[in-house]
């Protein structure tokens, strides 16, 4: 067992937070709230970009198709896939 598996253990059984090791852990956690508040912020930010990649993607493919510049949505020129 690693030291910092040592530690994690360590603190799940002294009520301490596992990932800070600082505070206490919310009952019925194993995190205190600010470590907590962290992750959920973590979390919404990485699902906010998954869904700003797909929509871009999407947007993409419909300029694309449509004929468009893919950069800007006004025409394109004759050859490539944007406008000047």
């Amino acid at each position: 067992m690693t030291r910092y598996e040592e530690d994690k253990l360590f603190n799940k059984q002294t009520g301490l937070c596992i990932t800070c090791g600082h505070r206490m852990a919310e009952p019925g956690k194993l995190k205190c709230f600010e470590c907590a508040e962290k992750d959920r912020l973590r979390t919404a930010r990485n699902r906010n970009r998954q869904r700003e990649s797909e929509t871009s993607k999407a947007r993409y493919e419909s300029r694309k198709a449509d004929g468009l510049c893919v950069y800007c949505g006004k025409g394109k020129q004759d050859h490539g896939l944007r406008c000047n």
